[in-house]
This record gives structure tokens, C-alpha cells and sequence, in this order.
């Protein structure tokens, strides 16, 4: 089942702002860290928050930079290589605006909660930065896709 958090970022974040996006991110690690793993190296990717759920609960790593544009227009030409399955990223221009599109499959494992904490608490931190959305399917399409995945298990156990 698809499950996919999506931000697109207009500007970098302030000093102040991300030292209060750095504080909400160290509290889901106290609070939730039994849910996900965190992979910051801020000798490789300086100003960078990365995590991933934990062994057969993860999925794609979540990625959220401080710094995504340099004169107004997006600086993002690299890829992390010690990041497994990184979300993808891409650049946009649209009208004259600069901007960067990420996106997060979780497929609705534990760590997606954390994934979306951290985007809405950046999103009512300054709305003119980042826009957020996601995929989520409804309960009842959730209650169908577990009924259907019990199935398949049942009918494996059969043969």
C-alpha cells in the first residue's frame, strides 16, 4: 500500500527557525525514538535532519535540510550516500519561484507519525516555507488492506 508525505520548500529556514525545528526533533527522539533511527552526521550533511523507521519498520529515510537555496534559487546537486533509500528530491521553477519538492514513502509504518509531526510542526512554524500534504488512505481503506494482506498470509500458510 502506497503511503507518501510530500513537502515543497520555498526558503531556507532561519537560524532561529531551525534551532527550534533541531528542539522538536531531539523531544520526538526522547518521546518516539523507539520508533524510528536517527542518522544526522553533521560532518557529512551539516544543518540536516535524517531518520528512518527501525529495521523491518523502515522504509524511505526522511530527509529535512536547513539550507535548500543560495541566492534564491535551489543549490540542491548532491545525493547522500551513506543514506539508505533516500526520499527523492526534486527542483522546481515555477513562474519566476524557486522551489524543492520531497517526498517520504513510509507505507504507514510506525515512524510515519514522527515523519508527519515533524513536517506540521515546521509547517505552523512558518507556512511561507514549507507546504505539507500526504497520501493517507482512509480507515476503511486501511481495514481492507489488512483484511486483504491476512488473506494472503492464510492462504500462504495453506500451500
Amino acid at each position: 500500500m502506497g503511503y507518501t508525505n510530500y513537502w515543497r520548500s520555498r526558503q531556507n529556514w532561519t537560524d532561529q527557525e531551525w534551532a527550534e525545528i533541531q528542539h522538536e526533533y531531539e523531544y520526538l527522539k526522547e518521546m518516539c525514538g523507539d520508533l524510528f533511527v536517527d542518522e544526522c552526521n553533521e560532518e557529512l550533511y551539516p544543518n540536516t535532519i535524517i531518520f528512518n523507521g527501525i529495521g523491518e519498520l523502515s522504509h524511505e529515510t526522511f530527509v529535512l535540510e536547513k539550507e535548500l537555496f543560495e541566492n534564491g534559487v535551489s543549490k540542491r546537486s548532491y545525493y547522500l550516500p551513506e543514506v539508505t533509500h533516500t526520499c527523492e528530491s526534486q527542483h522546481i521553477a515555477e513562474g519566476g519561484e524557486d522551489s524543492t519538492f520531497d517526498f517520504c514513502k513510509t507505507a504507514a509504518k510506525p515512524y510515519d507519525i514522527v515523519v508527519w509531526h515533524l513536517l506540521s510542526f515546521c509547517k505552523n512554524l512558518n507556512s511561507d516555507t514549507i507546504e505539507i500534504s500526504r497520501d493517507r488512505p482512509t480507515a476503511a481503506e486501511l481495514k481492507e488492506y489488512e483484511a486483504r494482506k491476512e488473506a494472503e498470509r492464510l492462504v500462504g500458510v495453506a500451500q
